[in-house]
């Protein structure tokens, strides 16, 4: 429902934001936690696995709706929704094919 009315990624919507964060959680969050669950907690095998799994997980909806009362970010927090969610398909599937 947050996606009706407008287009996703539209210009002056914050694309470069929505981008930025985007990529910091599709790829940069399943790297920190791994080097931070194999080189600081010792994690191996099935538990590392499920930790990055974790962290390549799309952005929740509940940003949206923490964003919806204050009138804030909601563009922003749609499109990020929007494109970690398809994103996330080829980043779970890498981080299987790494780790698995």
């Amino acid at each position: 429902m947050s996606l009706s009315g407008k287009a996703p990624l539209q210009k002056g919507d914050g694309r470069v934001e929505t981008v930025v964060a985007t990529t910091l959680k599709v790829a940069g969050m399943p790297v920190v936690v791994w080097v931070l669950g194999r080189f600081v907690f010792g994690l191996e095998g099935q538990h590392l696995l499920a930790s990055v799994i974790m962290a390549a997980l799309p952005t929740a909806q509940n940003v949206f709706l923490f964003a919806s009362p204050y009138g804030r970010g909601m563009t922003m927090a749609r499109d990020v929704i929007l494109c970690t969610t398809v994103l996330c398909i080829g980043a779970l599937v890498m981080v299987a094919w790494l780790l698995g």
